[in-house]
């Protein structure tokens, strides 16, 4: 589809300004059906809200608020983009900076099709389709039917925890994708700007009859509102996950695990403490004890977080090297990560990956070329993958993408205790490969591809931290690897959504194909590291069928001696 010179105005205008169109649109909560008092059925899933979009400066430098509408259900999908109440200078790709009169811009997209419609855990929906894009820039117009690609999340009753994600695609040629947020994840638009709105999706499947995922989603509700890093988020996962299986496994008795799951959450998130003794007594624990072995267990969790070096101060060094990553904004993230305590993997175990290509050489060339082609030439089917995988901060993370992965796969075929058992092991992997690929990370330093390619057509933001090798690549085989021994009828999903997160980092820009490979061989290394660790339990998976008594031997996270470990220094630090 040719791309003309006003549809490459606006394109650039949101690239280059950061002007993130409202989202997603039309529908009508309850839809008539020809007579005035007659409704039809609530749709299975529904999104309505209004937000500040972005607050542009006029030519006296003054600003003011850019609003858009959007509603969308399962049927139908609309957005209008408020018009704009005083003249201003809009940067655009293509062309310059275009002057916008008074009045004189409007957008409004409308479905045309919808084509596929997805419902996973957590609250998540995907919809892909065409929409007809309706456009005035001053006295340009331009009417044009383009894809697109959304995925909303429920966060619960209103916009707070809400998340919205609408990606346009004008051309795939030389018109930049169209980003547009709504809720806490807007990390184009302003978060801060939502005016009102709610985001309700119904088709969510069964609610989980396992305590342990209901902790678990509980988890991934505080990791939306607080929008921890990846890394922060994967080992508040694993704590949850790993005091509830422990103490389930010692005391066979839901209640007890259940109060000292709220115990440790309030450790670590003492602010959600009102919600936590909610979902307390929705699990019918309201009131009970904790009994002696709870209470130890809990006790050497606490002092695990007091000594897991968490807390450690980062000395500010930055390499000085031109060709080194370096900051943009604000510190790195979670730079010393890498000395956090690990939680399977022994402290003294190494792993070793090649270096990156030199910055400038032939393979280093083949690198850049490839990000550019990837990032040129982007399907449906891509810009599917790089939104589901995404785990920007006001979504569950990475980790709990993969923890929402294991549930919707093999979720209604386990009880608490092996739910319970394979969710603590899957969250502590990841834990672990996180820590691990931080190591890398920060003894390479390597810069982003947008941080050494001009104009480099992004689908997200870069992540705050060094490139090689990619965390996404690294932590998702590692969660393959332990789920395809746990469950071994599922190997090839488990397989594939490992290849398509890896993927998803290349089309979106913000890795090198070569921190993919890389992170790929680390995750399937420490992957292999793990469930060596877990040879000697008699129960090899938990696929063929229920798991006998002996799930609970797979607890090699909280050893005898809770020491603190060992300061790895052979990665250097310019």
């Amino acid at each position: 589809m040719s791309s003309s010179p006003n549809r490459r105005v606006l394109a650039g205008a949101f690239s280059g300004a950061g002007l993130v169109v409202g989202l997603i649109a039309g529908y009508f909560l309850w839809a008539g059906t020809g007579s005035s008092t007659a409704l039809a059925p609530r749709p299975s899933f529904f999104g309505v809200g209004t937000e500040i979009v972005e607050r542009p400066r006029d030519h006296d430098g003054v600003a003011f608020d850019l609003t858009s509408t959007f509603a969308f259900t399962s049927d139908s999908f609309h957005c209008v983009v408020a018009t704009n109440d005083r003249p201003f200078p809009m940067r655009t790709y293509a062309l310059g900076t275009v002057h916008v009169p008074k009045n004189q811009f409007f957008m409004a997209l409308d479905s045309v099709r919808i084509e596929r419609v997805a419902s996973a855990a957590g609250g998540r929906v995907e919809i892909t389709g065409l929409v007809r894009s309706r456009t005035r820039i001053g006295s340009s117009y331009e009417d044009a039917v383009v894809p697109f690609f959304a995925v909303a999340i429920d966060g619960g009753p209103g916009p707070q925890n809400d998340l919205l994600l609408f990606t346009v695609f004008y051309n795939h040629a030389d018109s930049p994708l169209q980003l547009a947020h709504f809720g806490p994840g807007a990390t184009f638009g302003q978060a801060e700007g939502v005016i009102a709105g709610d985001i309700v999706t119904h088709a969510r499947g069964k609610p989980p009859t396992q305590v342990a995922r209901k902790w678990m989603e509980y988890a991934i509700a505080i990791v939306r509102e607080k929008k921890p890093p990846p890394t922060t988020a994967a080992r508040f996962y694993a704590y949850v996950a790993a005091v509830y299986s422990k103490v389930l496994n010692k005391t066979r008795d839901a209640l007890q695990a259940s109060v000292a799951t709220a115990e440790i959450i309030d450790t670590l998130h003492p602010s959600h403490k009102a919600r936590t003794r909610q979902l307390l007594q929705s699990v019918g624990a309201a009131g009970t004890q904790a009994a002696p072995d709870a209470n130890a267990i809990l006790a050497a969790y606490r002092l695990r977080n007091d000594t897991d070096n968490f807390r450690l101060a980062w000395d500010n060094a930055v390499p000085a090297e031109e060709d080194k990553w370096f900051i943009r904004a604000v510190e790195p993230v979670t730079p010393l990560a890498d000395r956090w305590k690990r939680w399977i993997v022994d402290t003294d175990r190494n792993f070793s990956v090649p270096d990156p290509p030199p910055v400038g050489s032939a393979a280093d060339q083949l690198e850049v070329e490839k990000v550019i082609a990837a990032t040129t030439h982007r399907t449906l089917d891509e810009l599917a993958s790089i939104a589901f995988w995404a785990g920007a901060p006001g979504s569950e993370t990475p980790a709990g993408i993969w923890q929402n992965r294991l549930f919707e796969e093999v979720g209604e075929r386990l009880n608490d205790r092996e739910y319970a058992t394979a969710q603590k092991l899957l969250a502590q992997s990841i834990a672990d490969a996180f820590i691990i690929t931080w190591d890398v990370k920060y003894r390479y330093w390597t810069q982003r591809p947008s941080m050494r390619i001009p104009h480099l057509n992004l689908a997200l933001p870069d992540p705050n931290f060094p490139g090689y090798v990619s965390g996404h690549s690294t932590i998702s085989k590692t969660a393959a690897e332990v789920l395809s021994h746990l469950f071994p009828d599922k190997r090839d999903v488990w397989q594939r959504n490992a290849t398509d997160a890896k993927n998803s980092r290349l089309s979106a820009g913000i890795h090198f194909d070569v921190d993919n490979r890389a992170g790929e061989d680390l995750g399937k290394a420490i992957g292999m590291e793990i469930l060596a660790r877990l040879a000697s339990s008699r129960k090899p998976s938990l696929g063929a069928g229920p798991a006998s008594a002996s799930v609970e031997r797979l607890q090699p996270d909280v050893p005898s001696t809770l020491s603190s470990p060992t300061l790895r220094t052979s990665r250097g630090r310019s």
